[in-house]
């Protein structure tokens, strides 16, 4: 696999984000915006590695982001390595009770939707207590081979540079 730098991601995403047409798309809701770490030992961790690299740049801080979600106001993002991962771009959006939202979404697969490696998705997520739950209900229209919920602990703010915004 190339490496890709996540400056080029986040660049190339700001583009995206910054395009007249990204305007058509639902904003998410304010209490889903953050970086989110799985709800265990290991994400904790995760958390604290990245709260601590935060210091020596956003470069060296994104390093700890692989396996995070990060959920900003236009994009949600399942960060993998050299920023690459899914990208899922809200086309739909509704609530479905206090606190849960329903999602359908176009996905690009390591790179922002729009090219070859694009589908769509559909997921619901959730806060109970403090913990965001994350639910795959279809893919391409199709359901998923198994539902399972993600729980998942809120680890910062989305720095505004992540993603091309000044």
């Amino acid at each position: 696999m190339r490496a890709i730098s996540p400056l080029l991601v986040m660049l190339s995403t700001a583009v995206i984000l910054a395009a007249p047409a990204a305007a058509k798309y639902p904003s998410m809701p304010k209490p889903l915006l953050g970086i989110w770490m799985t709800d265990d030992a290991k994400g904790r961790a995760q958390c604290e590695a990245y709260q601590a690299a935060l210091g020596k740049g956003l470069d060296v801080a994104s390093e700890q982001l692989v396996g995070a979600e990060i959920i900003s106001r236009k994009l949600v993002h399942s960060y993998a390595e050299y920023g690459e991962g899914n990208f899922y771009q809200p086309t739909s959006l509704r609530s479905t009770g206090k606190q849960a939202w329903q999602l359908k979404t176009r996905v690009g697969f390591d790179q922002m939707p729009g090219g070859e490696h694009t589908g769509l998705a559909e997921f619901t997520l959730s806060l109970r207590t403090g913990k965001l739950v994350w639910v795959n209900l279809t893919y391409d229209g199709k359901p998923v081979d198994r539902r399972e919920e993600i729980s998942l602990s809120r680890c910062a703010d989305v720095p505004a540079k992540l993603y091309g915004r000044p």
